[in-house]
């Protein structure tokens, strides 16, 4: 049975619980604890009810009405209601005080419940990759220039994450709660595998390398197995899906980059982006020349020598401007 408190306002009560007292208001919730053990029995009846409705939040955030009823129904099961002048000492102030989260909807649990124990966290990369762990045991590796937003808890039915640039992802396992990440306007969701996702210049890119991964935009979706990509242009309501046969986009995890049959535009526009160089084509017949080979980490001048070496071109070097003719 809920008992009748001494002095004390089930508000201050609520902001102890949420540790946003001051140092004044918690030493008067001090005091008034050490004043009976009448008191100290109110608060954990207090507590109890105060921690089932957070549960009721959890347990089905897409019904108040119905949560909130559940919650009063407890609480009216937990002692008799008292509507007269000391009615603060009964479950209608003490639903008044809850009422913060009820009145504006599960909104308001939300945001108050995410002060409590979830925030938003945020990994970022600058001129280096980044590796991390993700709550549920994900594993990240992000590229230059990216940024990944993420829960510090995974909540709810599905695992949301907010991609910007690029980044490889090594999704653990969950069917029952897929692993879901928003880049610009286009959706990838997964329920445990490893796939590679870039945005850079007006292009989004999703390339899988074990597992499934459904891509979706609008109204449009594919589903991509290992070996598959697809290609999502800024503007066109259109998902390319093809097969991905090379292993360039992994340079930035391996330190490598692996060309096979690679044409050198690609490979150049990927030197432009990872050396922040200006590659000119000056015959647009070398662009869909294909080399095979394996760059190291040497200077971007070595790499550009043997590119024209090998086909026999000439090469200009002016600032960060290559030239080949």
């Amino acid at each position: 049975m809920m008992k009748e408190n001494s002095s004390i306002d089930e508000g201050l009560l609520v902001k102890y619980l949420l540790e946003e007292v001051t140092d004044d208001e918690a030493e008067r919730v001090r005091k008034w604890l050490e004043q009976s053990e009448s008191n100290r029995q109110y608060f954990g009846q207090f507590k109890q009810i105060w921690d089932n409705s957070l549960l009721l939040a959890a347990e089905n955030p897409a019904d108040e009405n119905e949560a909130w009823t559940r919650f009063r129904a407890r609480v009216q099961h937990a002692g008799p209601q008292n509507t007269g002048s000391a009615g603060r000492f009964g479950w209608i102030r003490i639903a008044a005080a809850v009422l913060l989260f009820t009145a504006m909807g599960w909104y308001g649990i939300s945001y108050y419940r995410s002060a409590i124990d979830v925030s938003m966290l945020q990994v970022s990369s600058a001129d280096h990759t980044v590796t991390d762990t993700l709550p549920d045991g994900s594993v990240i590796m992000l590229n230059r220039n990216s940024r990944l937003s993420y829960p510090s808890r995974f909540k709810g039915d599905k695992r949301l994450v907010s991609l910007e640039g690029e980044a490889f992802f090594n999704v653990e396992k969950d069917a029952s709660k897929p692993f879901v990440i928003s880049i610009n306007d286009v959706t990838v969701t997964v329920k445990g595998t490893s796939f590679n996702v870039k945005s850079r210049n007006a292009e989004t890119e999703i390339i899988v390398e074990s597992g499934v991964v459904q891509v979706s935009r609008k109204e449009k979706l594919v589903e991509l197995k290992a070996g598959e990509r697809v290609k999502i242009r800024n503007g066109k309501n259109e998902l390319l899906k093809e097969h991905n046969t090379g292993k360039l986009y992994n340079y930035y995890r391996s330190h490598k980059f692996v060309c096979e049959s690679t044409p050198v535009a690609e490979l150049a526009e990927l030197f432009e982006e990872v050396y922040n160089v200006e590659i000119v084509l000056a015959d647009p017949a070398i662009a869909s020349k294909q080399i095979t080979t394996v760059f190291g980490e040497e200077p971007i001048d070595d790499k550009m020598t043997i590119i024209a070496q090998t086909f026999k071109l000439n090469l200009r070097h002016e600032g960060n401007r290559y030239i080949l003719n």
